[in-house]
């Protein structure tokens, strides 16, 4: 079983776990709202459409290859933003 973390958004910002009002909206299956969790905590360059292709990434729901963790991070959508600039 998984645990989550019960810190705040704020202080998870240093670092690319995801928040705990992303995993609530993971949990319940609010992709529209997890990702726009995930871009509130990325860089100001990466926005909600970046963020949701990250989580459906993430979650399994594209046909693009998995990432390597259910909830998508600062990171992968960073990634999806410059695959979307290249």
């Amino acid at each position: 079983m998984e645990q989550v973390s019960v810190m705040s958004d704020s202080e998870h910002r240093d670092d690319d776990a995801p928040s705990l009002r992303q995993r609530i909206h993971q949990a319940t299956g609010d992709r529209e709202r997890e990702a726009r969790a995930l871009a509130d905590r990325a860089d100001d360059e990466i926005d909600e459409r970046d963020a949701e292709r990250a989580v459906r990434r993430a979650s399994g729901d594209q046909t693009e290859p998995a990432a390597d963790d259910e909830l998508a991070t600062p990171a992968d959508a960073r990634e999806v933003a410059k695959e979307r600039d290249n």
